[in-house]
Formats: C-alpha cells, sequence, structure tokens
C-alpha cells in the first residue's frame, strides 16, 4: 500500500510498448490502473486503448521509451495501490517488444505554472542578455523538440530556430529564470527531462548549468552542470537522446526558491551542436514517516558530512553501535559518527589486488566480510583492527557488487553482468564460507549495489547508477543515483 500525501497531484513513471498495435481488437492491451479500497475495485487510468473518459493514453509501437505523467489528484491524501497490466488476448503474433515500466514516482505539483510549456513560458523568463549576452533561448516547437520521452512538442532551447544549433558567429550566453515556487514541506527532488549537444569540453566551452536560489535571485547555488567532479548532478551531454534529471533539493523543502537554467559556450568557434534543451518541470515528495512504502525516494544522505564523501560507497553497523565504512579511493577502513560525519581512518586495506567497495558485519558482529566491486569475483574477510585480509574464497559465476545480511541472517549480494550492452542484476544468496552463489531472481535490469536492509519493514534497499556499468556507488546527494525497493524472495 502507498500512502499518498494530500498534495499529490500526478503519478509519473518511463515506459516501453511495443505490441502488434490492436487493442481496439482486444489484442495486447496494456493498461495502469489504481485502487483506493485495498484492490476491491480498480479503475483505469492509462492503457493502449482509451475508453470513455479521464484516460491517459500509453504510446505504442514508438521504438522508445516514453514519459508519463498522469492525473491522481483524485486520490490525493489516501491510500492506495497500483496495477500495471498486459493481455495478449490471444496466442497469435507475440514476437513484439511487450510492455516495460520504470521509475515510478508521484508527484508534488502545486506550483502555479505550466511546467510542460504546452501553452507558453508559464512565467518563466530568458535573459539572453546575461553574461556575454548573444543568448538563443526561446520555446522551441522543432528541432529535437520533436523527438519523444519529454511531452511533445514544446521546450526551452538554447539554440537557433530552423537550423537547430547554437553558431551564431559570436560568444553566447543566456539563462532561463523560473517564477517564485513555494515547495511543499517533503519536497525531495527537481525532475526534469533535457536533451544536451555540446562539443563535449567538460568544464572549459559550451557549459549547461541549474542553479537554485531561496533568497530573491541574490545568491545562487549549482546544482547541476556538464562538467564532472564538481559535486552536483551530472547533466549527460551528447549523448544523442532526451535524458531525465532527478536532483535532489532537499535541503529547500519548504522554501520559495527559484530555478536558474544556463548555457553559455564561452567562445565563438565549435558551436554547430544541437544545445540544451529542456521540459517537464516536477517535483518530487518523499515524507520521511512514508518512505519504506513509497516507490521512489532519493538517497537521503548529504554530500557535506563524510570525509572525501564521493567516494565512500558502503557503510556497515557493528552490533548497531559502530558505523563502517569503505573508501576505495584511498583504500581505507573507517568509522563515522552519524551525528556529525566526522570519518575516522582505522587503518589501509591491505591484501586485495583491488580497492575494497563493499563491507559488511556478520549480525554477531565477529566477522567483518568484504569484496572489490565489479572487478572480483572473490569474498574475503578482513581483520577490522589492522584492515588485513585474512581469508578469501573465490565464486566462478559472476561478480558481487552488494553485501547485506537479512533478518534471516542470510548474506545477500547483487551480481550484476553485461551481455549485448544490457545490464541485468540478480539478487543472490552468498555462502561466504565456500563462495556459492544460490539466484534468487533479476532484481532489475540495471547495476545494482550499496545493499541495506531495512528489518522493521523487511524491505531490501540497493543502489543504482542510471544503468552505468560498472556501477558507481556514490554516497551524495547530488549525484545519479536511485533508491531500489528489492524483493528478497523468488
Amino acid at each position: 500500500m502507498i500512502v499518498l500525501d494530500s498534495s499529490t497531484t500526478k503519478l509519473s513513471f518511463n515506459y516501453f510498448l511495443g505490441t502488434e498495435g490492436l487493442p481496439f481488437f482486444g489484442k495486447d492491451i496494456a493498461i495502469v490502473e489504481i485502487s483506493d479500497n485495498n484492490g476491491a475495485a480498480w479503475t483505469a487510468i492509462a492503457g493502449n486503448n482509451p475508453p470513455l473518459g479521464d484516460f491517459s493514453l500509453l504510446v505504442d509501437g514508438s521504438g522508445a521509451w516514453q514519459h508519463a505523467q498522469i492525473d491522481v489528484i483524485a486520490f490525493a491524501g489516501s491510500e492506495v495501490q497500483l496495477r500495471f497490466g498486459f493481455n495478449s488476448g490471444d496466442g497469435a503474433v507475440k514476437n513484439f517488444a511487450g510492455f516495460y515500466i520504470d521509475d515510478i514516482s508521484f508527484v508534488c505539483d502545486s506550483c502555479s505554472y505550466d511546467n510542460t510549456f504546452e501553452a507558453g513560458p508559464a512565467e518563466w523568463s530568458v535573459d539572453n542578455a546575461f553574461g556575454n549576452g548573444n543568448g538563443q533561448w526561446r520555446l522551441a516547437t522543432d528541432c529535437d523538440s520533436i523527438l519523444a520521452v519529454h511531452s511533445l512538442s514544446t521546450s526551452f532551447h538554447f539554440g537557433q530556430a530552423g537550423l537547430c544549433h547554437y553558431d551564431n558567429g559570436s560568444t553566447a550566453q543566456g539563462v532561463v529564470v523560473s517564477p517564485p515556487i513555494d515547495l511543499d514541506s517533503t519536497t525531495t527532488n527537481l525532475n526534469f527531462n533535457y536533451f544536451l549537444g555540446t562539443e563535449f569540453s567538460p568544464g572549459a566551452f559550451d557549459i549547461a548549468t541549474v542553479e537554485v536560489s531561496d533568497n530573491d535571485g541574490a545568491s545562487w547555488t549549482l546544482i547541476a552542470q556538464n562538467a564532472p567532479g564538481l559535486g552536483v548532478f551530472p547533466l549527460v551531454d551528447s549523448s544523442g537522446t532526451w535524458q531525465q534529471a532527478q536532483i535532489d533539493i532537499i535541503d529547500y523543502a519548504g522554501s520559495e526558491v527559484q530555478f536558474r537554467f544556463g548555457f553559455d559556450t564561452v567562445g565563438n568557434a565549435a558551436n554547430g551542436f544541437v544545445g540544451f534543451y529542456f521540459d517537464d518541470i516536477l517535483f518530487v515528495f518523499c515524507p520521511a514517516e512514508n518512505r519504506p512504502i513509497v516507490l521512489y525516494c532519493p538517497l537521503p544522505v548529504h554530500n557535506d558530512i563524510l570525509v572525501d564523501p564521493l567516494h565512500t560507497t558502503e557503510l556497515s553497523w557493528k552490533n548497531a553501535q559502530v558505523l563502517y565504512a569503505s573508501n576505495p579511493k584511498t583504500n581505507e577502513l573507517l568509522t563515522v559518527d552519524p551525528p556529525t560525519g566526522l570519518a575516522t581512518v582505522v587503518e589501509p586495506f591491505t591484501g586485495a589486488d583491488d580497492p575494497i567497495t563493499e563491507i559488511e558485519w556478520s549480525p554477531d558482529g565477529t566477522t567483518l566480510y568484504a569484496t572489490t566491486g565489479g572487478n572480483s569475483s572473490t569474498i574475503h574477510t578482513i581483520d577490522p583492527v589492522s584492515g588485513t585480509i585474512i581469508d578469501s574464497v573465490n565464486h566462478t559465476s559472476g561478480n558481487i557488487n552488494g553485501l547485506e545480511f537479512d533478518a534471516a541472517e542470510n548474506l545477500l549480494g547483487t551480481k550484476a553482468t553485461a551481455v549485448q550492452n544490457q545490464i541485468t542484476s540478480q539478487l543472490v544468496v552468498v555462502d561466504p564460507n565456500t563462495g556459492n552463489l544460490t539466484v534468487i531472481g533479476i532484481a532489475i535490469l540495471e547495476a545494482i549495489g550499496g545493499l541495506a536492509f531495512d528489518p522493521s519493514f523487511s524491505t531490501l534497499y540497493g543502489i543504482t547508477c542510471m544503468g552505468l556499468f560498472p556501477p558507481c556507488f556514490l554516497a551524495s546527494t547530488r549525484s545519479p543515483v536511485r533508491l531500489r525497493r528489492l524483493q528478497t524472495q523468488p
């Protein structure tokens, strides 16, 4: 069951749908339903065969992932269930892609402007004289704005109409600024869709930025950019497709804020690229009391509390008293003081060919287990006093990324593999004495790591990094991480 906040307006998810295209004849019907009476009755809210009434149409046969935003305001404040269904209708002509769903979230969309820009700029203001000037921000309905995934077909674009690039012979800079927005007190994320194509010289030329201000624009804080290593959300550059950003803004919950999207060519050469598009501004809420059952929540770890947080990958409690961490950048075992975030080096890890990433204490607090993430098929036992490996066992069926004991004291792990560029993560039971792995099932079509078990709700969580492989385990709010809830039974 999912308890919706009283300010809920939309169900948001990504999907891929490919069928024979005959839903009107009762074949290959995809449907999304919601119930607020414990499943006694279900209301259809989306599908590829729309009946009469308030129903969102799912795009079928596009050959690409799509983004759905479905009105659920009638269910705000209720306890609900969702049901995604598919019915082939018969046994013939079934060699189609099927129905995929991912990235389920609920949206607090209480702001007074149109966040899809289909009806116009909705109080967002363009300043093409900002900085170096000669800016090219505009509301676009052409060029890459016509591509799927975002809400078609209007978006903000830094680039020239018709030409579809930002080469005007001059250095160009400009910004788009939102109106003041009152964020709900439970807001956690700013989400938006974007398309970015530049000469790909991060931090030097063609700089795309997203900033936030909570003092009426007197000062601005960078929260996203296409240059790596800044401790902010990294905008994917030159991917050739639309992307979705999910940026932690939990520090601004309950505040009145403005957002500013910027682009600066820095130079006047090599500017014949597609530019920067953005669309579909949404705010995600996740009340603390509901986090164990909400399907999507950001990772609630702040990037200012740990020593070298961008490389602290795993945390593990010893007897619920001492919090340990691993740092693969320095290959050190740490202890962490949770109230202050201060980290103390215990000792460097010694005896492994690669840096230690995953650590996990046995339930009785006597044994510390470890792996070296995606680069090893070995499970180590560590001396927590010296950091030395005192025992190792090998397994032959893949590399272990996450380690975590469940309530039954089974050591669980995730095993990521890549086959023909498709990443899958299997949830497995690990025998630390023999190295044998018993597969529970496929967790998700992405690399999963950083496991954590919540015994209060019998829930196992894992972190995925937007399909990167090997997975990057970033303990930072402003990094591309998502919290996944995994099923621990076959």
